[in-house]
């Protein structure tokens, strides 16, 4: 990196990349910044970029590097002594992650997998890509699991007489006593405790009817550990979670909404492949942000669960009328 040019538009390309915020777009509490991130004089983040890259600028070189640099987030001034915000490794992990996640060839593979389940349901782990396999491997191997604790939510709709169920029935259905309807984490006939972190997704989740109403039967959760986390929050992504696991997380493949007036769910298969393998694996649960946006469900694959103790008794619940004004919109 001899030419003199190239080290000035190198340094200038790694200022912009690196750079959040400063000190005329951060906030102030008594009259002291506030920072967000990891932060420093821009000119120690260019001495980043000349240790990094083996070079060294000349004082005339540095000023020139700073010459019309301006922050990235508001437009103003970047001066050599003045303090800007600069990425963390914990954002670099998030950019790496969203790059391998987005590749076409890594979308082109999962769409394969998602078509050859719908065509193979049974046949997840002998797909042609070996995906499946990798799926496996990437689950089994996941850093980003969760302890549960505290307050979650079970909802059913009224009897056919209209009538609240008890609590002795508002946990999971026994197989041997009703039908159990495929979910989007269990099979048919499998029967898996799901619930939600908020009486409002409970019912989302559960009624097709935008002014719906439903029993609502609160459970009190401690300790309950090994729940495989694969909660988003669609604006930053886990770098926890992995390659694989975060693609088909935030490609949309675990959160589709299914057709609800047809008996054809292939949407529920990628999902359901995920947790035979997640429960292979051990783990207990799957935490997941809702495809209603409003908060996070919580399966449960072996009920009764102990650290799992519902609370009072059944009560009625309807959406607020803001809230109803919310789901017309979804």
């Amino acid at each position: 990196m001899n030419d003199q040019q190239d080290k000035l538009d190198l340094a200038r390309k790694f200022l912009r990349q690196e750079i959040v915020a400063c000190t005329t777009c951060c906030s102030r509490c008594d009259g002291d910044f506030i920072w967000t991130g990891p932060h420093t004089e821009a000119e120690d983040l260019l001495l980043t970029f000349e240790f990094d890259n083996d070079v060294e600028l000349s004082q005339e070189e540095q000023e020139a590097v700073f010459d019309g640099m301006v922050c990235p987030n508001c437009g103003a001034g970047i001066e050599p002594w003045g303090e800007v915000q600069y990425r963390s490794e914990y954002d670099k992990e998030v950019q790496r992650l969203a790059e391998d996640v987005f590749r076409p060839e890594l979308v082109d593979e999962l769409e394969r997998f998602a078509q050859h389940l719908k065509t193979y349901p049974y046949l997840g782990a002998i797909d042609k890509d070996e995906t499946g396999i990798k799926i496996c491997e990437a689950i089994r191997t996941v850093r980003s699991t969760y302890e549960c604790n505290g307050i979650y939510y079970r909802a059913r709709l009224f009897d056919s007489s209209g009538r609240m169920y008890p609590t002795s029935q508002m946990g999971n259905p026994d197989p041997a006593h009703v039908e159990v309807p495929e979910g989007r984490y269990n099979h048919f006939g499998q029967s898996f405790l799901y619930l939600a972190d908020n009486p409002t997704t409970a019912l989302r989740e559960i009624s097709p009817h935008k002014d719906g109403i439903c029993a609502i039967q609160k459970y009190q959760l401690k300790l309950i550990s090994n729940i495989l986390d694969f909660r988003t929050d669609y604006g930053e992504m886990n770098p926890d979670l992995g390659i694989l696991p975060a693609a088909l997380i935030y490609g949309g493949m675990i959160s589709e909404k299914p057709n609800g007036t047809s008996s054809w769910k292939p949407e529920y298969f990628v999902p359901r492949f995920i947790a035979d393998v997640a429960r292979y694996w051990g783990y207990s649960g799957i935490i997941f942000t809702s495809v209603y946006q409003t908060g996070n469900n919580l399966v449960l694959f072996y009920p009764p669960v102990p650290g799992c103790e519902p609370i009072g008794d059944p009560y009625p619940f309807r959406l607020k009328e803001n809230e109803r004004h919310f789901f017309r919109g979804l």
